[in-house]
């Protein structure tokens, strides 16, 4: 069963998926519409920043293995040795958690490719 979105106050909500009377455990609703496409490059790329004022869990995968960061003003590092920025690799999805008026920025290991960046709705 699909979650409906609602979107409501300026700040974009969701009902909890349920199966049956039962809540179905770590599914989450994804702010499709606010969706980024990020070129990932040479240099380091910043996304725009999600929320504001709302702390986001946000859906990164990406089409080449990708060093990336969370910051305010983000740059990543694709320094191995940096401690400033993590690893993902090419075809990989990971759950990041991005603190209200941050974004994600990214930069490529060895190739070109792009980042696909695409917060969850928060629950109401």
């Amino acid at each position: 069963m699909a979650a409906a979105t609602a979107i409501g106050g300026g700040r974009p909500q969701h009902r909890t998926p349920r199966g049956g009377d039962n809540p179905i455990g770590l599914a989450v609703a994804l702010d499709w519409a606010n969706g980024q496409v990020v070129a990932v490059g040479a240099g380091s790329a910043p996304g725009a920043t999600f929320d504001a004022s709302n702390d986001r869990l946000v859906s990164l995968s990406v089409s080449t293995n990708t060093w990336y960061t969370v910051g305010p003003t983000a740059t990543a590092t694709a320094t191995k040795q940096a401690a400033t920025s993590e690893f993902i690799a090419s075809g990989a999805q990971r759950w990041v958690y991005v603190p209200a008026g941050m974004t994600i920025a990214v930069i490529q290991d060895t190739a070109g490719g792009f980042a696909s960046m695409v917060a969850g709705l928060t629950a109401q």
